[in-house]
């Protein structure tokens, strides 16, 4: 696919074809989204899950269904945090990927900071 979306596919007379890429790249964008929103439901149950393991001591099933629960509920946040932060994953991975060595601590710091606010109120919160 990637060689077709680069010109590897060749019409008639040798040369790419001017509908034939747009259409692979059509193709393309499509199968991203729908394998996006079909792993959607996977990143919800996982997303909480090794937390409540540790620290509720749940079993995993238990624990990736509380998770699901838990994000559906804030299904808005958790889609603007998942948009944001693929963004900042772009911008962090242009300087040879050292951004990542600021934003991979970032980000597990707003998971737990977010779990703590789903999961385990702080104490005098409602």
């Amino acid at each position: 696919m990637f060689g077709a979306i680069a010109g590897g596919m060749s019409g008639p007379g040798g040369a790419a074809g001017p509908e034939v890429t747009p259409l692979f790249i059509g193709a393309f964008l499509i199968i991203i989204l729908v394998a996006i929103a079909l792993s959607l439901p996977l990143v919800m149950a996982i997303w909480y899950a090794p937390a409540l393991v540790i620290f509720h001591d749940q079993e995993a099933v238990p624990a990736m269904k509380q998770s699901f629960a838990g994000c559906l509920k804030n299904i808005v946040p958790f889609l603007v945090y998942g948009i944001v932060s693929m963004l900042l994953m772009v911008v962090a991975t242009i300087p040879i990927f050292l951004g990542w060595l600021v934003l991979w601590p970032t980000v597990m710091g707003s998971v737990y900071a977010s779990y703590r606010d789903i999961f385990a109120p702080y104490p005098g919160t409602a």
